[in-house]
Order: structure tokens, then sequence, then C-alpha cells
């Protein structure tokens, strides 16, 4: 040997799942984990039900019971504060990184890649159409994403309970929300999935009893643990990494800031696809006394209402809102200025001046 110094042979253990390989049977044992699902550390505190592949992962999650923050984000005027480091490091690279919007015009600015990059999707509207079908989508990924799905390589959803197959995952999902929902036995509210039905029972009809915030000084009371979970990330630790682009409002969960953004989209009202049904005084007379085709308009000045019968008519005149009017007609009929009455009304005067049909 050239050297006095022998090195140690490196020995590769491979996973007995796949081929990757190792050089501790502990890094072996921590990766055939994610095969087997095992996971063997399991959060001992109260009502935590939380298992991990790794023992690092449960020290990082029992922080989150303790609400210990020691990492402290360092800049003037932030008193953000974080359980881990990384989440430290994460939150300080949104106070100096800026990454701009390169379309024209557009100034807007992102501490994230991946806010630039939904927020350029919305510079694409409507830009991508399939060759084939002319489908229109809103980025080249959605496009090329429909052209291998639908034209190159279809694929075919199979419903579980019956023979259809449907060509979309949402058309399917539609399926079997109308013709094979899962139904609470409760209350007879239907769903798409499963899952679903069960979070219903446990939030609505289960006395699960209620979760309370064990923050310092909150205590708030919440039905459920992914309640819980929303209003600590909301409230109390503040997290706000996903921006709205229009007021700049911020949200722990993009499903959260997806929900927020339609307050910004006017709504628009879809004609009732409801059928009118023949009421029973049309089915037997054969008239419909409710049509648009007559209308009968207020006698009096000034007043636009319209009303399909003479009932209506004659509730609204004996009204509030034109008792004057029918004062002074029972008090000057002659008089040409004042509109005539309708067919059918004649008030009479009586001492206080009210109206009889």
């Amino acid at each position: 040997m050239s050297s006095g110094i022998s090195k140690r042979r490196k020995i590769d253990i491979k996973c007995q799942y796949c081929d990757k390989t190792y050089s501790k049977p502990s890094k072996v044992a921590e990766h055939e984990r994610s095969h087997t699902g095992e996971r063997p550390f399991i959060c001992t505190h109260e009502g935590c039900d939380k298992a991990y592949f790794r023992s690092s992962h449960l020290v990082v999650h029992q922080r989150s019971h303790s609400n210990d923050k020691d990492f402290i984000c360092s800049f003037d005027n932030c008193t953000a504060a974080f359980a881990t480091k990384q989440h430290l490091q994460r939150h300080e690279k949104s106070h100096t990184t800026t990454i701009n919007c390169d379309f024209p015009g557009c100034h807007a600015e992102y501490s994230k890649r991946c806010q630039l990059r939904r927020h350029k999707m919305t510079h694409e509207v409507g830009t991508h159409t399939c060759p084939t079908c002319k489908s229109v989508f809103d980025s080249s990924l959605q496009l090329e994403k429909h052209i291998d799905r639908v034209h190159i390589n279809p694929v075919v959803y199979k419903c579980g309970t019956c023979t259809e197959t449907f060509n979309k995952w949402s058309t399917l999902r539609k399926h079997m929300m109308t013709e094979h929902p899962f139904k609470c036995s409760v209350c007879k509210k239907a769903y798409g999935k499963k899952y679903n039905l069960k979070q219903h029972i446990k939030e609505k009809h289960m006395n699960m009893g209620v979760v309370t915030c064990d923050w310092p000084g909150c205590g708030a009371d919440l039905k459920t643990k992914r309640g819980l979970k929303t209003h600590v990330a909301l409230v109390h630790e503040q997290d706000i990494r996903y921006k709205c682009d229009v007021c700049s409002k911020g949200f722990p969960y993009m499903s959260m800031l997806e929900r927020h953004k339609g307050s910004h989209t006017p709504k628009t009202l879809k004609p009732s696809p409801r059928i009118r049904h023949k009421s029973i005084v049309e089915q037997l007379t054969g008239f419909n006394h409710y049509s648009d085709k007559e209308t009968l308009g207020c006698p009096f000045e000034g007043c636009h209402f319209k009303f399909t019968n003479s009932y209506l008519l004659r509730r609204h005149i004996e009204g509030k809102n034109h008792k004057s009017d029918v004062r002074l007609f029972a008090d000057t009929p002659s008089d040409p200025t004042v509109a005539s009455p309708p067919l059918g009304f004649e008030p009479q005067s009586t001492d206080n001046h009210d109206l009889i049909i």
C-alpha cells in the first residue's frame, strides 16, 4: 500500500422494495417505511393521533403543541416568530426577495416563484387553443394535459356502482352525485364522496365535543381539529403566505385564497331552470289569471306599479301609499285632474275616509 492509512470499504445496502441503496442500515429501514406505510413515531400529546416515518419529523411536530417559538424574524418592525428555523428562513425571504412580472404593463411583485406562476396564468386566460377540438385553456400546461389525456392517451373513468364510463373525472363525480350519492341517514343530505359524508356525520351529528385552543390567553372553542388548525394558522401564527393579487390580503391555505377571490368577481344571476306548473284554477278554467299579456296599472299619477289582476290592484290602492289620493278622489270625484279609478272600483266616503269595496 502506498499509504499507511487504510480506507474503510463503502457498503451499499439495497432496499428490498426498489433499487435504492444506502450506506447505513438505519437509513434503509427509514426508507423502507415509505413503501410499507409504517409510522412508528407517534405523538403522545393528549388528543393527537399524528404519526411519522422519522423521529425528526415527530420532534418538529411536537413543537406545535408547546407553542414555543424561539425563531424570531430579524427584520425591523416585524414581530413574526416560528417554531422551526426552516419556517423562519422561508419567512425572511419574503422581506428580501422580490420577483417581478415581465408581462407588458404589469408591475406585480412576489416573493415566491410559485406565486408569480399563478399570477402569470391570469394574463394567459383563454389564449391556448387545442388544434383538434378547439377547446380553450388558460395555460400551456393545461393544454398539454388535455391533448395527452383526451386525444393521445384517452383516460376512461369507470363508475364503481354501474357500468357507465366517462372521459373526465369531474363528469364521473357529477354522475356519482346525481345517480349514486352517499346520503346521510339522519338528515338525508347527499355527497359525492364517502369521505365528505363521514366528515359531515362527525361535525353535525356526532357529539364529539369541542376542541379548545390552548394558546395563552385564547381559549377559543372549535368544533373540529381541522377548524382548530385553521384558527391557529390564521389568528395566532398569522400565516399569510398566499396573498390576493387584488387586495393583498393573505391566507394560510390556497383553498381559502381561491374562495376569497370570488368576492372580487361580480356574480351573475343565472335564470332559474324551474318549470312553471299550472295552478288549480288554470287547470279547471283553462285560463291563466297571472298571464303577462295583460297588466293593470295604478290609476294615480306618478305611480308606476302594475298588477296582473284587479284584486291585487285594489289591495294596492287601499294601502297607506294612496290614502291621501283616495281621500282626494272621494271629496272631488268630478275633478278632471284626478285619474279615473280602475274598473269595478267604487269608493265611498265615510267618517274616517276609509275605502270600502
